[in-house]
């Protein structure tokens, strides 16, 4: 039993000295660290938009409570709310929109696939997924079969 405690003591004396030694070396490295700066979507329920390295607004959707949002990578705006997905350029044009069905309660997410369709998952009394393109023409439909009534419950 004592060399077994003799042995934990050496490896933890060991741990300390390379860890102490680490330090030493590494506070007499060059800092190379850089700044980086670029602006960012904010998809919040007081704000949809994308403010720059200063905090300042660059674009905005001017409708707040997002429930989805992306930067697609031709720099558009693939924008979710609970009622309708719109894709916008960055002068608010539109360039896709779905609206929910009456059938349901509310879109959940949207996302854009690699095929340029779009994903949707729309909630409520007959909760889908729904695959659209790009003129917003339904192109596949997929009925999910959740396990609770609740529309906020089903994805």
């Amino acid at each position: 039993m004592n060399i077994i405690k003799h042995s934990l003591l050496l490896c933890i004396f060991y741990t300390i000295i390379a860890c102490s030694q680490s330090s030493k070396n590494s506070s007499k490295t060059t800092d190379t660290t850089h700044t980086i700066t670029h602006s960012f979507l904010i998809a919040g329920p007081s704000f949809t938009g994308v403010l720059d390295e200063s905090g300042d607004v660059i674009w905005e959707a001017k409708r707040p409570a997002t429930r989805d949002a992306y930067v697609l990578t031709n720099g558009n705006y693939l924008i979710c709310w609970s009622d309708k997905v719109v894709e916008y350029d960055s002068q608010n044009n539109v360039l896709f929109n779905y609206t929910k069905s009456e059938l349901n309660a509310e879109l959940s997410t949207a996302e854009r696939l690699d095929n340029g369709n779009t994903l949707i998952a729309e909630l409520g009394n007959q909760p889908h997924l729904l695959e659209i393109n790009p003129q917003g023409k339904i192109v596949v439909t997929v009925p999910l079969d959740p396990e609770k009534n609740n529309a906020h419950m089903q994805t």
